[in-house]
């Protein structure tokens, strides 16, 4: 249930600062990470007249002549954020992963899908980059050397190694929590010894894995 104009106006007395409107056709909005926000997709459809988007909806309606609704698009940038250094996208990734066990432990659920996504995002880099060499458990620095060994070729640019050295950052960066993702889905299924295991193959909240009787 959207809110009526006057809670809206209240939302300032609690240090609140809201932005109500609707976007017209072309227009683009970018919300910043972590702003709250919420949001419905625009149609011809008529509001309660106490809607705090009745009277805009209605507004753009007439100005902008719309006959019928129009495709609207969002992309949720903020879930693909990882960040550029190591250090950020661990940080990225423990905020990531401490709401999902704030969402299990309460019961909720999500639009998205993060454990599965770390792991993904392990796949897709491991393949960028090729070849993950490890040596004493750590990941080691790619070099152009390398690069040029990895690829087979006798001639290379920057970007190639930039690209290269980028997919390594990034695995390392989602190294722990990656390491902490496996931990916890080995173990459950450890503890679930004598029931059917399962790999959801399109999971709709935070598990990947389901355990059955």
């Amino acid at each position: 249930m959207w809110q009526n104009p006057n809670k809206v106006v209240l939302l300032i007395h609690y240090s609140y600062y809201p932005c109500v409107f609707v976007l017209k056709p072309g227009q683009l909005l970018h919300i910043n990470k972590g702003r709250l926000h919420a949001f419905r997709k625009m149609s011809r459809s008529p509001l309660e007249a106490n809607d705090c988007h009745s009277a805009i909806r209605t507004n753009v309606i007439d100005e902008c002549a719309i006959t019928k609704d129009i495709v609207c698009t969002s992309v949720a940038w903020d879930w693909m954020y990882l960040g550029k250094t190591r250090e950020g996208i661990q940080e990225e990734v423990a905020q990531t992963l401490d709401s999902v066990k704030l969402a299990i432990g309460n019961g909720s659920k999500s639009l998205a899908i993060p454990q599965l996504s770390i792991i993904e995002t392990a796949k897709v880099h491991l393949a960028k980059y090729q070849v993950a060499v490890r040596r004493d458990g750590k990941f080691r620095e790619v070099t152009a050397n390398d690069v040029m060994c990895i690829l087979g070729l006798s001639n290379f640019t920057l970007v190639d190694v930039q690209k290269k050295q980028l997919s390594l950052n990034i695995l390392k960066g989602i190294y722990p929590g990656l390491v902490q993702i496996l931990d916890e889905q080995i173990g459950a299924i450890r503890t679930k010894i004598g029931k059917q295991v399962t790999l959801q193959e399109n999971p709709d909240s935070y598990h990947a894995i389901s355990t059955g009787e």
